[in-house]
């Protein structure tokens, strides 16, 4: 258990959101949690099958890159060390219903 925490800290948790004008305690969105998609297919025990089409793109990118990966020096120890993913932040794989107004 973590001790120490400021009175209005709360553990992160998905759909949650904060107004801070007037300030107030971290709240789970219904709404958020109703439209979100990502965390119950993640939580599942069998995940969803991905679409034939989603599944050609993903064969015809990893021909990409191991025909680029190929054509570098052998310097490169791994396929892929050179690949970055780059979270754009809290919330992004989710539309905003504030920013998108739903």
């Amino acid at each position: 258990m973590v001790t120490q925490l400021p009175p209005q800290s709360s553990f992160i948790q998905p759909n949650s959101y904060v107004d801070i004008r007037p300030p107030r305690r971290v709240l789970v969105d219904p709404i958020l949690e109703e439209k979100d998609k990502f965390h119950p297919a993640m939580a599942a025990e069998v995940l969803p099958e991905l679409p034939s089409a989603t599944n050609e793109k993903f064969e015809e990118t990893k021909s990409i890159i191991s025909n680029r990966l190929a054509m570098l020096d052998s310097d490169v120890p791994n396929a892929g060390d050179e690949l970055v993913v780059i979270p754009l932040g809290t919330n992004s794989a989710l539309s905003s219903r504030y920013r998108n107004g739903d």
